[in-house]
């Protein structure tokens, strides 16, 4: 899947002064996925998953706010509470209020943010299930400073190497697979492509303004998760380069996870390195 052949398959919408690209496959009569992807990605990294999902479901993949083909703004950082309303209006233009949430790393600290609005404005949208893939809360539910402050850096020196060329772009992302031959060179650089396009790779300068307004939120953030009742899943490859940043227990503790799902000889994207045990699982689930 190339560049082009990604970005036709896109609609857009001008939502609150940005205008926002994303995947819809339609059908509204089904069960409806939102899946939100982490920080310097896109809604790229489950192209391989949509056809298997979309024949259970109506799935809505949207560029965040400075990645992919959405707006990216240069001259200021885009928070989270910004990302949260976006989604929030994208969902209420579509009539969607009622929908399960996939979420990876970044995507996470944004549904912290698009429950607390929910939960603060008495929103009637109905989250049904949510299920969380690597690096997932990691800083959230992580309340040693010490180590908050050690991966905050670590993820923002690795974002801004990443963004410098696509020759250390393409090693970093290599890192996090398990198998590297299961991401071929055109995926690779369709992906740079994406984060380069409309001068995205400028926003990779706001990358500490991220891990800081995490730092900021997290006990707003964890007031929500602890009063959340939905089903909660983990979704997980078994090959994790960050495990020592990881609070799975305390994670399990606090949201009540109902089941967790560990997916063997798999790194960091699950969704691109085992798209058909990832859509097994979520099958099974939501029926």
């Amino acid at each position: 899947m190339n560049f082009l052949n990604w970005s036709n398959q896109h609609q857009k919408k001008s939502i609150l002064g940005q205008q926002i690209s994303y995947i819809d496959t339609g059908e509204s009569d089904k069960d409806t996925l939102l899946i939100i992807h982490g920080y310097g990605s896109s809604s790229y990294d489950y192209h391989k998953i949509i056809n298997d999902l979309k024949e259970n479901y109506r799935v809505i993949i949207p560029d965040l706010v400075g990645f992919g083909l959405s707006s990216k703004p240069t001259n200021f950082y885009f928070s989270m509470v910004n990302q949260a309303e976006i989604l929030i209006n994208l969902l209420v233009d579509l009539k969607i209020d009622n929908l399960s949430i996939i979420t990876q790393g970044f995507g996470s600290s944004v549904m912290c943010e698009f429950l607390n609005v929910i939960e603060t404005n008495s929103l009637t949208i109905d989250i049904k299930n949510i299920f969380l893939l690597n690096v997932s809360l990691y800083l959230e539910v992580n309340l040693n400073p010490e180590k908050q402050e050690e991966f905050s850096k670590l993820a923002s020196s690795i974002f801004l190497k990443m963004s410098s060329s696509y020759g250390l772009f393409k090693k970093y992302l290599l890192q996090h697979f398990f198998d590297p031959t299961l991401i071929s060179e055109s995926e690779l650089k369709a992906s740079w492509e994406l984060l380069k396009n409309n001068d995205g790779l400028k926003t990779f300068n706001f990358a500490s303004y991220w891990s800081l307004e995490i730092q900021n939120s997290t006990l707003r953030w964890l007031k929500v998760l602890k009063n959340l009742k939905t089903s909660t899943y983990f979704i997980l490859g078994d090959t994790n380069e960050y495990s020592e940043y990881s609070n799975i227990e305390d994670t399990k503790k606090l949201l009540q996870i109902k089941e967790t799902h560990i997916i063997r000889d798999c790194g960091y994207f699950v969704s691109l390195e085992k798209p058909k045990e990832f859509v097994e699982i979520i099958k099974k689930i939501i029926v």
